[in-house]
């Protein structure tokens, strides 16, 4: 039998023991991480994305900065927030407060493997809310989805660590940061585009929050990539932004996009339309050649000049140089298109030949050329012939060309160095170039532009020649009243022939008149009534603008025509009187139209 003094020495043992063993696993869960103290790491963060066509794929299966992320503020029951950079990000904004999900010690204990899974289904399901956000509009401000975000951030407690991750191509479309309007800013200083910004008031406050950038700059169609340069520029500004605005850093995600672009297997209700930046062509350099050279007087001489650079789809861009001679001019010494010529009389022995990029006038080159004496006297110009001695060109294709040649007659044998001029042209991009290259603009509203070709050495002596724009007006129509050759409205029927008047006296052209009439149902075919109705027409080009009759070919068609929509028979169920009045008509189009010959030919069908 246990005395007292034996059982109380074993209930201090057993106590000891017990005390020992919950130590032990307490500090061993500590271990595992089942129980112990809230996590220490504290992380906040808002993704500032918006899907378009021009976008490629968020990369999600080989992005371990991305995931990483992820995990942490879900595995930190953190706060997220998603803000989609549309044209008004404002009004589409997510959140996601992951402190709902924090379970208590004991559940740590007893079912850990419970809250993993709940973790494990947030991560998840914040992935998936990621690969949804899709832009409502083409536009995307995305400075003003960072100023957002960063009031979101503000909010939270200053111990946090805090970030914004920014997923897009960072060409902002939108907003005061706007590079489709102005894409001058991806060839500038970056800091020029930040002191604006400062100047308005329009940098967010990023104090204290690191803002990092994926899949900056990777675009899909129809977007054009960003040359090497305007990349360099582009990931300036957003950098300067950010540490401008107070950002404890900013870094550049180097995992690359996703193996597709969005588009409606993704989005069940599709993208929209994106706004592009336009790319321009980037000049580096100019080589001419050659950079010296001895030119006799009254002879010509021809430089080879080449820009190098970065010029995308534009193949054309490094042939664009202008040629020049600074300082003191001389009437007769000029040079085009890379070809010098020298007056016999320039009293200057040397001079300086310039080769400028059209794309970047900071980008020239430069040549020497030394002025040797002309050995014989030379001719004297008389006169000037272009050919073709008459130009007519279309522009119903942009940057329409023609190629002149020009000779300077006269006695002897005289300079061949001449200047061409426009008069006349209403778009600045219609131009001569002084190699022969006329470039009629796809803008251009004139009917004829005047072409001047001149002596360089004697400017009086010159030939002008006309260049006529075919751009006949839109087909136009006149309507008539009835079962007649009466107008449905003589003021409309005047108003659409003198838009043709024009057009008849600047081109020396003519016209067609084609006559319609609504049914069978009157006069036969009617033809008679559609004859009128073109005769109508045609007396007033003639009778109130002085038209020659023999430039206006008056034509009816009767019913059969292509413009006719069958309404029926007169006087039956069938008849529809809004077709018929739309039927009853003269259609104006130009005698050089191929269809319209057909229509008069009867070969249109």
């Amino acid at each position: 039998m246990n005395s007292p003094k034996d059982a109380a020495i074993k209930l201090v043992i057993m106590t000891i023991f017990i005390t020992l063993i919950g130590v032990g696993a307490f500090f061993l869960a500590r271990r595992v991480g089942i129980i112990g103290s809230e996590p220490e790491d504290s992380y906040s963060v808002v993704f500032v994305i918006g899907a378009r066509q021009n976008s490629r794929t968020i990369n999600f299966a080989d992005n371990p900065d991305l995931d990483t992320r992820i995990n942490r503020v879900v595995n930190a029951y953190g706060y997220a927030a998603i803000v989609v950079a549309d044209g008004m990000p404002s009004n589409q904004t997510a959140f996601f407060d992951f402190a709902d999900l924090r379970p208590s010690r004991v559940s740590r204990i007893v079912d850990s493997g419970a809250v993993n899974q709940t973790l494990a289904r947030a991560q998840h399901q914040l992935r998936v809310e990621l690969q949804a956000a899709r832009a409502e509009s083409p536009e995307a401000d995305i400075l003003h989805a960072i100023y957002l975000a960063a009031r979101i951030l503000s909010s939270r407690p200053e111990h946090e660590d805090r970030e914004i991750i920014v997923m897009g191509t960072g060409l902002s479309t939108a907003g005061w940061l706007n590079f489709a309007d102005d894409n001058e800013w991806l060839y500038s200083d970056a800091t020029a585009v930040v002191d604006m910004l400062h100047r308005i008031g329009n940098l967010p406050d990023l104090e204290g929050i690191t803002v990092t950038w994926f899949q900056m700059f990777d675009v899909a169609e129809p977007q054009e990539n960003l040359p090497g340069p305007q990349r360099t520029n582009l990931e300036g500004v957003w950098r300067m932004i950010a540490l401008d605005s107070g950002a404890a850093g900013f870094n550049m995600s180097l995992a690359p996009p996703g193996d597709d672009i969005y588009h409606s297997q993704f989005y069940p209700y599709g993208l929209p339309h994106v706004s592009t930046v336009p790319i321009r062509p980037v000049v580096t350099s100019i080589d001419i050649h050659p950079t010296q050279a001895t030119v006799e007087k009254g002879s010509s001489f021809t430089f080879s000049g080449r820009a190098s650079g970065i010029f995308g789809d534009d193949s054309s861009a490094p042939a664009d140089l202008d040629w020049d001679i600074p300082g003191e001019a001389h009437p007769g010494t000029i040079i085009a298109n890379g070809v010098l010529y020298v007056a016999h009389d320039d009293p200057r022995e040397s001079i300086t030949v310039t080769a400028t990029s059209t794309i970047d006038p900071t980008i020239y080159a430069t040549a020497t050329i030394t002025l040797s004496a002309m050995p014989v006297a030379p001719g004297i110009p008389e006169y000037v012939v272009v050919n073709p001695t008459e130009i007519t060109l279309e522009t119903e294709t942009p940057h329409n060309t023609i190629i002149i040649n020009v000779q300077v007659g006269g006695a002897g044998n005289p300079s061949q160095a001449f200047v061409l001029e426009l008069f006349g042209n209403t778009d600045p991009n219609t131009r001569v170039y002084q190699d022969g290259r006329i470039v009629i603009a796809a803008g251009e509203t004139a009917l004829v532009i005047t072409l001047r070709a001149s002596s360089a050495v004697d400017p009086h002596i010159f030939v002008e020649i006309p260049i006529k724009i075919h751009r006949p007006p839109d087909v136009v129509e006149v309507r008539f009243v009835g079962n007649s050759a009466e107008f449905a409205n003589r003021a409309d029927a005047v108003n659409a022939v003198s838009e043709w008047v024009a057009f008849i006296e600047a081109q020396d052209s003519g016209i067609y008149l084609f006559g319609c009439t609504a049914d069978t149902g009157f006069g036969g075919d009617g033809i008679s009534l559609s004859q009128s109705r073109a005769n109508a027409v045609r007396d007033l080009f003639v009778n109130e603008f002085n038209i020659d009759p023999s430039k206006v070919i008056a034509r009816g068609l009767g019913h059969n025509n292509p413009w006719n929509r069958p309404n029926g028979i007169s006087g039956t169920a069938s008849w529809r009187e809004d077709i018929a009045a739309s039927n009853r008509r003269v259609v104006i189009m130009s005698a050089d139209d191929e269809i319209a010959q057909q229509i008069y030919n009867g070969t249109w069908r």
